[in-house]
């Protein structure tokens, strides 16, 4: 009795274990987990922050509304959201290599190149145009 309760418990092991493997072939290529890493750009990643005026003695640090926030990918992707009423904005974009700029009309435009890697704070700073 005591063998056939083991014969017993290690083929549902056995089943499990099959069941399991199987879930993980099935799954293994799409989530990764082939033994190949993911490629760096295969992950979104999450950019947002501030757009802020550069301070002067008139208007202080005054946070900039409206401002147009573009992201261009090495891959030739191209993304683009504005800032709200408190200057603030939020972008999700495949990691890798990216350019980043913020343009509002009156100021100078900002632009950063870098390897997006996780999600990043990035604060702009825009400087009035002189006439």
């Amino acid at each position: 009795m005591v063998v056939q309760h083991s014969i017993s418990a290690v083929l549902l092991s056995l089943r499990a274990r099959r069941v399991t493997l199987a879930f993980l072939t099935l799954l293994g290529p799409v989530a990764g987990c082939d033994g190949r890493p993911l490629a760096p750009t295969a992950v979104p990643a999450t950019i947002y922050g501030h757009v802020y005026q550069q301070p002067t003695a008139e208007f202080g640090e005054p946070l900039l509304s409206d401002v147009l926030i573009t992201i261009e990918g090495a891959d030739g992707s191209h993304r683009t959201t504005r800032t709200d009423a408190a200057g603030f904005y939020t972008l999700s974009v495949t990691r890798g290599i990216i350019s980043i700029s913020a343009a509002k009309g009156g100021y100078e435009t900002n632009r950063w190149q870098f390897e997006l890697t996780c999600d990043t704070v990035l604060n702009f700073s825009l400087v009035r145009r002189v006439s």
